[in-house]
C-alpha cells in the first residue's frame, strides 16, 4: 500500500479548528447581547444589576456616556426597603471585606472626587459596601472619577453585601483596594 495514501487518510480526519469560544463576562457590551469574550477588552465600565430572581447581572459599556444612555432608556428596579447600617438613604464603605473594619458613608446624591483627601487613609482601601436604597454606587479607579468604573444597582444591591475581591475591573485585577473617587447617584443622570 502507498504511504503517502495512508498519511492523506489518517490527516483527513483531524478537525481543521479545535478553537474553544470563551464566553463573556458580560451579557451586553454596549447594549449589545455578547456572543463570546472577544469585545471584554472593551468595557471601561460595569453596571451590576440583577435580574427578577436577585441574580448578578454584568453588563459592560466603553463609556460613562454609553451606560449613562442606557441607564435613561431602562427604568431602574425598585424594591421596599427598611433601614440598615445607615439607612436606606446612604451607601456604607468599609475598610475590610464583610463590612469589617472602619466605614464611611455617603448619601445619596452626593460624591467624594478624590477618598485620599477627603478620607485619609481610605485611598485605594476599600474592599466591602452596603448601597443605599436607589439610585447607583459608582466607584472610580482613580480620582476626579476617571480610570475604569463599575456602577452597582442600589435597588439590586440593598440589604446584601458587597465584597469588592468578588468583582472584576480587568482581567486578574478585583475592585478589592481599588477605589480612588465615590459616586452615589440618583436614579436619573
Amino acid at each position: 500500500m502507498n504511504l503517502g495514501f495512508i498519511s492523506m487518510l489518517l490527516f483527513s480526519f483531524v478537525p481543521i479548528s479545535s478553537a474553544v469560544t470563551e464566553q463573556s463576562n458580560y451579557v451586553s457590551i454596549d447594549g449589545e447581547k455578547t456572543v463570546s469574550a472577544s469585545s471584554d477588552g472593551t468595557v471601561n465600565v460595569r453596571l451590576m444589576t440583577g435580574d427578577e430572581n436577585g441574580n448578578d447581572i454584568q453588563l459592560g459599556f466603553t463609556s460613562e456616556a454609553r451606560l449613562l444612555e442606557y441607564i435613561q432608556h431602562n427604568p431602574q428596579s425598585t424594591k421596599n426597603v427598611s433601614a440598615q447600617g445607615t439607612g436606606a438613604c446612604c451607601t456604607d464603605f468599609y475598610y475590610d471585606s464583610d463590612k469589617g473594619g472602619g466605614y464611611r458613608y455617603v448619601a445619596v446624591g452626593d460624591d467624594i472626587r478624590d477618598i485620599g483627601i477627603s478620607w485619609a487613609g481610605w485611598d485605594n482601601r476599600i474592599s466591602s459596601l452596603s448601597t443605599a436604597a436607589t439610585g447607583y454606587t459608582v466607584l472610580w479607579q482613580f480620582e476626579d472619577f476617571s480610570g475604569f468604573g463599575i456602577y452597582f444597582d442600589n435597588a439590586q444591591y440593598y440589604n446584601r453585601t458587597v465584597n469588592l475581591g468578588d468583582y472584576q475591573m480587568e482581567p486578574g485585577r478585583s475592585w478589592n483596594d481599588k477605589a480612588s473617587s465615590i459616586q452615589v447617584r440618583y436614579s436619573r443622570p
